[in-house]
């Protein structure tokens, strides 16, 4: 069952179990074999990139954010809005806690190239000093050594089960009710959204991801 139907039953399944509430009108996720999956190096680089802005996020001294930039910088390497907050010396909070989140981001990230292990049930935060430590510790050139991408087919079952807890949070929350089970809604959403990306399911750009529940 890897038809997206297929797909879309089994995940049901497996969050109604839980007690989460299920959209059964939630289409399924269908994938543009016109855009292809994004490669290795592009996913490697964007871990970078996200690991860079979050510490910045994370109020890692200015030294630091500087000295990472030189080691990893390369053409491309940040958005046009990545690279404006990294210039400000004097971002607000709020933009400093929405690029301290893309950490999480790199859970799914790190995990869909096989350089973390596992991706745990989003009840919690990820083990972000793991994950710091993973890009902070190796060269990209070892980086992209050691990554292996994940069959399609894994990548999709994931992505589709972050699509229907995103639903599931949104709509508990417009209805101010809570769920059975506990679930951190920054994890579920950042997750969601680098899987999006990876999967390149509409050919959109780091920056244009669509969200919609």
């Amino acid at each position: 069952m890897n038809s997206p139907v297929g797909r879309k039953i089994r995940t049901e399944k497996v969050v109604r179990a839980l007690g989460i509430p299920v959209n059964k009108n939630l289409p399924p996720l269908h994938r543009d074999e016109e855009h292809e999956i994004r490669t290795i190096e592009a996913i490697i680089d964007r871990a970078i990139a996200n690991t860079i802005v979050s510490a910045k996020g994370s109020g890692a001294p200015d030294e630091v954010v500087d000295e990472l930039i030189d080691r990893f910088y390369k053409e491309g390497l940040f958005t046009p809005y990545e690279l404006e907050f990294l210039e400000n010396e004097d971002p607000d909070q709020d933009e400093l806690n929405a690029y301290s989140w893309r950490i999480e981001c790199n859970s799914a990230l790190l995990w869909a190239v096989s350089l973390v292990r596992d991706l745990p049930f989003p009840n919690d935060l990820s083990d972000v000093q793991t994950l710091y430590d993973l890009m902070l510790q190796s060269e990209r050139e070892d980086l992209l050594k050691q990554a292996h991408l994940r069959n399609h087919n894994e990548l999709m079952d994931e992505l589709d089960l972050y699509y229907r807890l995103h639903w599931a949070l949104v709509e508990t929350r417009l209805h101010n009710q809570e769920l059975a089970v506990s679930i951190n809604p920054g994890v579920v959403y950042e997750r969601r959204y680098g899987l999006t990306w990876l999967l390149n399911l509409d050919g959109e750009e780091w920056e244009e991801i669509s969200m919609d529940t």
